[in-house]
């Protein structure tokens, strides 16, 4: 019986999309994969509509940083102004605001500090709660509402 992979919803997103990512180190939780994807259809449509740029646009490395999205395209040099900056803006900005682990809608917070090291994470309310108590309860989003209504919380 021939071994079975364990194929991850990175992997998946590379290989429907080999042009742009066959190359490319993805390093991001699941739950932005789905704006990732977004990102590289709208920029392939753009591919197929005006033409690629003087080289094919692909990305050597998508990943988190600073609590953000983070990407490395080649050609590195978009011009200012391109429509193909546009996708690219709109998914880092998208990230922002969406927990990196669970894909809710969440904002960039400070989850430590290590000397002159500052650790960022977008997080939601509900994965900054799991995050404090270390090991969560399979019930934090009931703790969490529970909290906010009792102004235990801010949202």
């Amino acid at each position: 019986m021939p071994l079975q992979q364990n194929i991850t919803p990175a992997d998946r997103l590379k290989q429907a999309h080999p042009d742009m990512l066959g190359m490319a180190t993805l390093s991001i939780r699941e739950a932005w994969i789905p704006l990732v994807e977004r990102m590289i259809q709208e920029l392939e449509r753009l591919q197929n509509d005006r033409g690629p740029l003087p080289a094919p646009l692909c990305f050597t490395a998508i990943y988190e940083r600073y609590g953000g999205l983070a990407l490395d395209p080649r050609p590195e040099e978009i011009p200012k102004g391109d429509s193909y900056r546009e996708p690219m803006l709109r998914a880092q900005q998208e990230a922002l605001r969406t927990c990196h682990r669970c894909g809710e809608p969440g904002k960039v917070q400070v989850m430590g500090c290590d000397g002159a090291a500052v650790h960022l994470e977008a997080l939601c309310p509900c994965c900054t709660l799991r995050l404090a108590a270390g090991e969560p309860p399979s019930d934090y989003r009931e703790i969490l509402d529970r909290l906010l209504e009792e102004g235990a919380a801010d949202p």
